[in-house]
């Protein structure tokens, strides 16, 4: 009689196989591997069987039982698994073998946090017992399992076993739960205890694992030792035996990667600095942070290298580039320190000075005077002498991203004034999903949501003003043209529907979602309630030229906000919430009157006077 061992290993072998993204040709000769394994195995057993208690066999052939929920797979006779030596069989006739995968399953309340411990609720857990009593319950939402015709993409599966040793690392037991750790347990950390079903947004097994996956370095940097560091942070540990253990290999790996391939600039070398950074600086410990930026300019040069923001456009190493480069507590001036490329461009937009111009003036169009691209012309309160990029000295880079800090701010509040005074200038999206009652706005206007790791706070402080700028960046894109701002804002918040952020409330989620830069299909809500062709769309174009001269699409977006970011982690606590709570004004159309003609001076000032590099912002010190 087969063990339970063996009886249950078909279905986690499934289960995995399922998650791989490998092509379904050599999917399909696995699981004809596995299958045939399983058949052995039950022929060994029934043989077994039948020689202790022959009537029993006879009476198991002929009742066949039901499938039901529980079981894995069915048991068909082998005869009709393809014999993969016969060269007559095509490959895709291996698709029609008719398995029956049985829906993954999670328990409700798996994600339930205390503040001072942490717990693995899973069912597969290892060494945990809960107390099902003593759990408060944090949110109604009930868990939505995986529907059989569904892959679980590495998620809720594969972590937890690697029967074919498919991962980069080969991984022992203690290896095995930090990656169950991470897959299953992590995104609670980072998007909030209601975080639940597979459908939820999860960039864990969307961007996260798979990057890892290039090579073993880069798993063991992004996974392995980020998961014994959390693991050991939400018990409110700074440091283990384990998270030494990690911390070691992961340096060591590094270091003797970077010896072998001095010039390396992969995906690999790229994904292991990044994540090297962001562990040190999610360690509270002083001093972590200055290493941090050792690692962020490594990659930075890599990423220069490799042909900058260009290279990465529309891939998930791209968005991780990005988020990153976002949440880094601090900021730093060493070298060109804004900008992505080799060659940053040395111009931004001139803009008429508020208090001399109308500002309720519709926007001017891509081709008037105002709107074209000029060399750089200071402001009397600001003086910066411009000089080719490969000089330009730290000062001088600042002087310039502040003036193109204020100009982005003078634009969001135009464009919001104008659209307030004149609603028939925008699509009536631009009202209704931005309003009081909406889902973006009740969101952005949360107060931070409970987390469970010291840098939590700090994230969604950093995501929340990121999105916004985000988001205003993206209405001055398509000022002229209505309809692709409608598209926008309605594609955002049926993103958020369908990855389950309506119910987490995570802004976190969102941010990453404007990161993937899916402005939508105008096709897709041209039709009207009643089937009918919205009208011709205007002759007007997107504009992303505030991105740089040449760009001319919303992949330039996120590398823009980074650099504004990098601008606001100068203000002071004051200055920062002022910023958000105005540039949230602006989206919601609340704004009345022009505000930043009045305090532009001010935040020059402090943004110029502060520190050139600051490893913790100083918005966070107060």
């Amino acid at each position: 009689m087969a063990t339970p061992d063996q009886t249950d290993a078909p279905s986690t072998r499934w289960q995995f196989i399922d998650a791989s993204n490998n092509s379904r040709t050599n999917l399909t000769q696995v699981k004809r591997h596995v299958m045939q394994e399983y058949m052995r195995h039950k022929k060994e057993a029934v043989k077994a069987t039948a020689t202790r208690n022959p009537p029993s066999v006879e009476k198991d052939r002929e009742i066949v039982p039901p499938q039901d929920s529980h079981s894995a797979i069915e048991e068909p006779d082998c005869d009709w698994l393809p014999d993969t030596s016969d060269p007559s069989i095509p490959p895709t006739s291996h698709e029609t073998i008719p398995l029956n995968i049985s829906p993954l399953t999670k328990t409700p309340g798996q994600f339930t946090f205390s503040t001072y411990d942490f717990d693995d609720l899973s069912p597969q857990s290892h060494g945990f017992l809960v107390d099902w009593s003593s759990v408060p319950t944090r949110s109604s939402v009930p868990t939505t399992p995986l529907e059989p015709s569904k892959s679980p993409r590495t998620i809720m599966s594969a972590a937890r076993t690697d029967p074919f040793n498919s991962l980069p690392i080969p991984l022992d037991r203690a290896g095995q739960e930090l990656f169950d750790f991470y897959v299953n347990d992590m995104p609670a950390c980072s998007y909030g205890s209601q975080f639940r079903s597979p459908e939820a947004h999860n960039w864990y097994t969307d961007v996260f694992v798979p990057e890892a996956m290039k090579g073993p370095v880069a798993f063991q940097n992004m996974i392995l030792v980020h998961a014994a560091n959390t693991w050991a942070w939400v018990r409110n540990e700074t440091e283990t035996s384990n998270t030494l253990l990690h911390r070691d290999r992961a340096l060591t790996m590094l270091r003797e990667h970077f010896t072998k391939n001095p010039q390396d600039i992969s995906d690999v070398a790229i994904i292991s600095c990044l994540s090297a950074a962001a562990l040190e600086d999610f360690d509270p410990r002083a001093g972590h942070k200055e290493i941090s930026w050792v690692h962020m300019r490594a990659a930075r040069e890599m990423i220069r290298a490799r042909g900058g923001p260009a290279a990465f456009a529309n891939t998930r190493l791209g968005m991780l580039i990005n988020w990153q480069d976002y949440i880094l507590s601090g900021y730093e001036t060493h070298g060109s320190s804004f900008h992505f490329e080799r060659d940053p461009p040395l111009k931004i937009r001139s803009v008429e000075n508020p208090k001399h111009s109308h500002i309720y003036s519709t926007p001017s169009p891509p081709s008037s005077a105002s709107s074209v691209w000029s060399d750089y012309a200071p402001c009397p309160e600001s003086s910066v002498t411009l000089h080719p990029a490969q000089t330009m000295t730290p000062i001088e880079e600042i002087k310039l991203q502040c003036e193109e800090f204020l100009d982005f701010l003078r634009r969001c509040e135009q464009l919001a004034l104008y659209q307030r005074e004149n609603p028939e200038s925008c699509d009536p999206a631009r009202h209704t999903v931005v309003s009081e009652t909406s889902l973006l706005t009740q969101i952005l206007a949360a107060p931070p949501g409970a987390r469970f790791t010291a840098s939590g706070g700090r994230k969604q402080m950093v995501a929340r003003l990121t999105a916004i700028m985000m988001l205003n960046a993206a209405l001055w894109d398509y000022r002229y043209t209505p309809i692709h701002g409608s598209t926008f804002l309605k594609t955002l918040e049926q993103s958020m529907i369908d990855s389950e952020v309506s119910m987490n409330g995570s802004v976190e989620a969102i941010l990453q979602i404007l990161i993937g830069c899916n402005d939508g299909s105008v096709a897709r809500w041209a039709t009207g309630s009643e089937g009918t062709v919205a009208p011709t769309l205007p002759e007007g174009m997107p504009d992303f030229t505030q991105y740089s001269p040449t760009a001319t699409s919303p992949s330039a977006r996120p590398w823009f906000v980074g650099r504004m970011l990098k601008i606001a982690k100068r203000l002071g606590a004051d200055s920062w919430h002022r910023i958000n709570d105005f540039l949230f004004s602006c989206l919601t159309l609340r704004v009345s009157e022009p505000n930043v003609s009045t305090w532009e001076a001010g935040l020059r000032r402090e943004i110029l006077d502060a520190p050139l590099t600051n490893y913790v912002m100083p918005s966070l010190t107060v």
